[in-house]
């Protein structure tokens, strides 16, 4: 038969009583896509509240210089992806003539100026709007109309240049 470990048992100095200490459970965070880092917890909120929470199947808010602030779980654009989504805001050609590519899937590009970048893939699409700072990334699946996942990003973006972002 097989011992369980017991948590150490220590005297409680007032009463002689045993007091037994019990580890301290780690607290729980939200894990984040692996490529964003810790700091990006308020940026988070905006992802879950604001994109996906909305209507969108998947969300990111990326830095002019290609890196993560947040993105949905399980949402994960190659550094390499994220840097041509940021060299189409000045330069569109190149995924004109390729396609927007977003984990590994091929967007067709249906508009691409030096606000917003829009792709269509089946039923689905892309919606990636530029700000201030910030580029946000929205999927959307045959859920959503293209209509409405371009509205919920624009406005989002909207708000954040009237607040700096």
């Amino acid at each position: 038969m097989f011992a369980l470990p017991q948590p150490p048992v220590r005297l409680n100095a007032l009463t002689l009583a045993p007091l037994v200490i019990y580890p301290r459970k780690k607290p729980q965070t939200k894990t984040l896509s692996p490529q964003c880092t810790e700091n990006t917890m308020s940026w988070q909120a905006y992802v879950d509240n604001n994109l996906v929470g909305a209507g969108l199947k998947q969300a990111a808010i990326f830095g002019h210089n290609g890196t993560c602030w947040a993105a949905s779980t399980g949402f994960n654009v190659t550094e390499t992806e994220a840097a041509a989504l940021c060299a189409a805001y000045t330069d569109p050609s190149g995924i004109r003539a390729r396609g927007l590519f977003l984990e590994g899937v091929k967007y067709f590009t249906l508009r691409a100026d030096d606000r917003s970048v829009y792709g269509k893939k089946g039923p689905g699409g892309v919606v990636a709007v530029k700000t201030l700072q910030a580029i946000l990334i929205g999927i959307y699946d045959e859920k959503t109309q293209p209509g409405q996942a371009a509205n919920i990003v624009e406005k989002l973006a909207d708000y954040l240049i009237d607040q700096g972002y």
